[in-house]
């Protein structure tokens, strides 16, 4: 093979198509996985604002009615159960259901100091013992929530970003 015929060979490069073709399958595949980690971000974000709104509104029930209140998970919509990974939050009043709200699937609550599995705000809106972290898709989203509660009841949500 003489040295112009195999300058003209390597010269020749990919077709038009060929590069359009290579790069539509590029992005077939990252408008994928994009859009993946994207439906779990946002799931995981309105679960988060969810609770910590359910969270809220429970301390302000027990502030305002002078009752003792319960935040905890349920699988039925009557009865609390032992499980963060329900699908419903309660909150309950003497014995009483008050409010209902649709609960994610990658929560976690740590309590500091008790192995309750649900979190009793006083009248004072105190926890009094129960104080610990509920984490929102620290499992299954590449964005972790938190929201902390203290003994006084103050409840606290942020988040980070996850580098998996």
């Amino acid at each position: 093979m003489s040295a112009t015929k195999l300058a003209n060979k390597i010269q020749q490069g990919f077709l038009f198509y060929e590069v359009i073709l290579s790069f539509s399958i590029i992005a077939i595949a990252l408008s994928y996985i994009t859009d993946n980690t994207l439906a779990a971000n946002i799931t995981t974000k309105n679960s988060y604002n969810s609770i910590l709104n359910t969270l809220q509104q429970a301390r302000l029930i027990a502030l305002t009615t002078k009752q003792q209140v319960i935040f905890c998970p349920s699988s039925n919509k009557i009865d609390c159960s032992n499980s963060w990974r329900e699908e419903y939050t309660l909150i309950k009043a003497a014995n009483k259901t008050i409010m209902i709200s649709k609960l994610g699937k990658d929560i976690t609550w740590q309590a500091n100091l008790t192995n309750k599995q649900y979190i009793t705000l006083q009248s004072s809106g105190a926890t009094h013992s129960e104080q610990g972290t509920l984490k929102i898709g620290c499992k299954t989203s590449s964005s972790c929530y938190h929201i902390t509660i203290n003994f006084a009841g103050d409840i606290n949500g942020s988040s980070k970003l996850l580098t998996k």
